[in-house]
C-alpha cells in the first residue's frame, strides 16, 4: 500500500557517511512529495515535475556514490554501480510511460519506489558507507 509513504527507522536509512545521507534524506522527500500529490489528486500537474526532480536528483546522487566508490577503490563498485543502472532504467521507464499515458499505476510506482530505497539504503549503501568510514578513519589505507 501506497498510502503512507516512505516510514523508515533512522538506522536503516544511515550509511554513516554525511554527503550520502543528506541525499537519501532528500531521495525519501521526494518520493513522498510524489505519494502526497498523488493522494491530493494533484497528480496531473505535479507529479510529472516532481518524478523530473527524483530523476534529476537520483543520477546526481548516484554519480557521487559513484565517485566516492572509485576514490576509495570500493572493492564492490561494480555490482554496487549496476544496481543504479538498473535503478535509472526503471524509474526512467516510469516516466516515459507517465509522458505517453499521461497516467501511471501509482501503487506500482511507490512500492518499487519504497522497497528499492530501503532495500538499497539498509544494505548496499550501509555496506558501502561502513567501507568508506574505515577509509577515512585510516587515511593512509587509500
Amino acid at each position: 500500500m501506497y498510502g503512507n509513504g516512505v516510514k523508515t527507522r533512522p538506522t536503516k536509512c544511515v550509511a554513516s557517511v554525511e554527503e550520502i545521507d543528506y541525499d537519501h534524506k532528500q531521495l525519501v522527500s521526494l518520493i513522498n512529495q510524489v505519494v502526497t500529490a498523488s493522494q491530493d489528486h494533484l497528480a496531473e500537474n505535479i507529479v510529472p515535475n516532481i518524478l523530473d526532480e527524483l530523476i534529476d536528483y537520483t543520477k546526481y546522487h548516484l554519480r557521487r556514490e559513484e565517485k566516492l566508490m572509485e576514490e576509495y577503490e570500493y572493492p564492490e563498485r561494480v555490482k554496487h554501480a549496476a544496481q543504479h543502472v538498473k535503478f535509472i532504467d526503471k524509474i526512467n521507464g516510469f516516466h516515459t510511460e507517465y509522458e505517453s499515458k499521461r497516467k501511471m499505476k501509482n501503487e506500482v510506482v511507490f512500492d518499487f519506489l519504497r522497497c528499492w530505497l530501503i532495500k538499497h539504503i539498509s544494505n548496499t549503501d550501509q555496506d558501502l558507507g561502513a567501507f568508506i568510514k574505515a577509509k577515512r578513519s585510516n587515511p593512509d589505507s587509500h
